[in-house]
């Protein structure tokens, strides 16, 4: 795990970027990462690996990096997800 202070992508507020097990180059970017039940649910499925199916409360703060600017709308857009394992 790193923490950094900015990955640009300001709009989009507490991002974590998960790269699953055995991924060298998946990132998947979750914005909205706020509140205590979504804090826990990522936590369990990166302690997973973040192989298993993402829990529905982490896969609808999915977002493309760069897709958004800041005049879009508040939430993150749903993105398609295959996750190698």
């Amino acid at each position: 795990m790193r923490v950094v202070d900015c990955v640009d992508e300001c709009s989009q507020s507490n991002v974590v970027i998960v790269r699953p097990s055995g991924a060298s180059s998946n990132r998947i970017w979750i914005g909205g990462v706020l509140d205590d039940v979504t804090v826990d649910a990522l936590c369990e499925w990166i302690a997973g690996g973040a192989t298993a199916a993402m829990p529905s409360n982490i896969e609808s703060r999915v977002f493309l990096r760069g897709e958004r600017h800041s005049d879009a709308p508040a939430e993150p857009t749903p993105v398609e997800l295959r996750v190698s394992r």
